[in-house]
């Protein structure tokens, strides 16, 4: 689903399904759109945000700890400045 959720041809009425239908997966699909998202044309990228917006908080641990692992040093400087 997340890979036809970036297909540029997808008719409207298709993608409006598809991206509640990955945002109802929410952490399990967080993964696999996040990293869609960043390897997609910039024009295809809105249903993937929509996607993520349908999904909510279920996806913030997810998110959180796939930057952790992506970005450590980054992030540790970024949380002491937060506080």
């Amino acid at each position: 689903m997340v890979t036809r959720l970036g297909e540029p041809r997808v008719p409207p009425a298709e993608r409006a399904h598809l991206v509640n239908a990955v945002g109802a997966l929410g952490a399990v699909s967080a993964g696999p759109v996040v990293d869609a998202y960043l390897h997609a044309l910039p024009e295809l990228r809105e249903a993937y945000r929509a996607a993520m917006r349908a999904a909510g908080e279920r996806t913030v641990e997810v998110l959180e700890t796939r930057s952790r692992a992506r970005f450590p040093r980054w992030l540790r400087r970024q949380r002491s400045s937060w506080d």
